[in-house]
């Protein structure tokens, strides 16, 4: 599905694990949205992956506390980073 909304103020987080952005937000709204799928954890707790390709608002996710950086992989020289919030978490 695509949904065309604030993200912000998006009521659904808590039905998805995974989350992919192209750099979309300003860092306070990236700190905003953060902070809405947080809140999704205590309603639907589950292991979440959120892909940020070119991150120039990493430092905001990193300073979240929902995420922890899971790898930080060179893709066709773009800049990406992949966290999640299950610190044990490994690929299969």
């Amino acid at each position: 599905k695509v949904y065309c909304e604030d993200a912000q103020k998006f009521n659904k987080y808590s039905k998805y694990n995974m989350f992919y952005v192209y750099n979309p937000f300003s860092g306070t709204v990236m700190k905003n949205v953060l902070h809405q799928i947080s809140l999704s954890l205590i309603s639907n707790p589950r292991h979440i992956i959120f892909i940020y390709l070119n991150p120039l608002y990493h430092d905001v996710v990193d300073e979240s506390g929902v995420f922890v950086k899971y790898i930080d992989p060179n893709i066709f020289s773009l800049n990406v980073r992949i966290y999640t919030n299950n610190k044990n978490f490994k690929l299969k």
